[in-house]
């Protein structure tokens, strides 16, 4: 299944390490192609776009499905403790999860994650800011790396 085109293209070699593409909050937004019409994705690229637009999304915000989303967008300005990575790790599987659930009919091998390899979650000098780095193997055994900035 194809989904609209909603990633930046990475620009530091960081980004480019696990994609070439990622998707930041408040930079993306339809893509056209030269002669005008909507760029689509689909495999490895909509699988990142989809987990991210979970991760980032207000839990009960979407019309069809009141699990999607996380409270990530609640965490934003607390101390970054022991039990706040813990509910971050949480939020990041129950996504996983739920992606993993919609795409169960997909035959896309790229569409399913069957490993959470690691999660690193760090503070900035900003006490509003966190960043998460995700890493993630797909059942087609590629591995794909997610990054978020968490502000308010």
């Amino acid at each position: 299944m194809m989904d609209l085109l909603l990633l930046t293209p990475a620009i530091t070699e960081k980004e480019r390490l696990y994609n070439n593409y990622v998707f930041v909050a408040g930079e993306n937004d339809i893509q056209f192609d030269k002669i005008g019409r909507l760029v689509m994705i689909e495999s490895v690229p909509k699988t990142i776009q989809e987990i991210n637009k979970i991760l980032l999304s207000v839990v009960g915000s979407h019309p069809e499905d009141e699990r999607y989303g996380t409270i990530l967008d609640s965490l934003i300005g607390e101390k970054l403790t022991y039990q706040i990575k813990n509910i971050i790790i949480n939020e990041i599987i129950n996504s996983i999860d739920f992606l993993n659930e919609q795409n169960q009919d997909n035959p896309d091998s790229d569409s399913f994650i069957t490993e959470l390899i690691s999660v690193d979650i760090r503070s900035n000098d900003n006490p509003n800011v966190i960043l998460v780095d995700i890493y993630m193997k797909l059942e087609s055994g590629k591995t794909i790396g997610v990054g978020l900035t968490l502000w308010r």
